[in-house]
């Protein structure tokens, strides 16, 4: 797997992990924007009014770029009761963290071990509760609203052809019906039809989705196929 499709692989492992520490609310890429990031992952407890926070490392080199995780003061911890950086199985080492985060490793199996254990941050927290739990609301909010727009409009390509696009494949919602029509369209082109009403769709006007883009290298590739037949 790419270090990209690992690390989605680990933030919804991790997001199982913390359901079964108790965990009432769990989101991913929460934003916390009094330190201008983003965390891969962060829950509460309602109960327990907690909050904890996963950053995820797909490889040593994706730990060492990001500074910040260095010090106490500013990583999440800062912002949380319990902060863990998880990570494939010995790829991060307990000597490479403070020692007062949690490591989680996970084995090629996707079993999860606590390799070191976190220590609790009793001092006041730079985000209070509340914000937290309004940022993982917020955030999964946004995630469900989009989520069927994703499933419906996802580029099986990983965008691989898109750069310098000449033709676009695109979502367009039709304003009269609604309807969404998916359509191969160039860049001068002005109008569709609507698949469901038969109705003419103003492309520039018309709210629209580029699912992917192909270049002239897809093109070539496909009428190089076309002339086999």
């Amino acid at each position: 797997m790419s270090e990209g499709e690992i690390h989605h692989q680990l933030k919804i492992l991790g997001m199982h992990w913390l359901k079964t520490k108790g965990q009432d609310a769990i989101g991913i890429e929460i934003k916390y924007r009094n330190m201008y990031s983003i965390a891969d992952i962060a829950s509460v407890n309602l109960k327990r009014k907690e909050v904890r926070i996963i950053e995820c490392k797909a490889s040593k080199q994706d730990f060492k770029r990001d500074k910040k995780l260095l010090s106490y003061n500013n990583s999440y911890y800062s912002h949380c009761h319990y902060f863990y950086i998880m990570c494939p199985e010995n790829i991060i080492l307990p000597s490479d963290i403070p020692s007062k985060y949690g490591l989680l490793w996970v084995d090629k199996y996707d079993n999860i071990i606590v390799k070191q254990k976190p220590i609790k941050n009793t001092s006041r927290l730079k985000t209070l509760f509340n914000t937290s739990l309004k940022n993982i609301c917020r955030g999964e909010t946004n995630t469900l609203l989009y989520y069927f727009d994703n499933q419906k409009n996802k580029d099986v390509t990983n965008g691989q052809f898109e750069r310098n696009s000449i033709i676009d494949f695109t979502s367009i919602k039709c304003p009269y019906c609604k309807h969404v029509t998916k359509e191969l369209i160039d860049k001068n082109t002005k109008e569709i039809k609507c698949k469901n009403c038969k109705k003419q769709i103003d492309v520039l006007n018309a709210k629209k989705r580029i699912i992917t883009g192909f270049n002239k290298t897809f093109i070539n590739k496909i009428i190089k196929l076309f002339n086999k037949q």
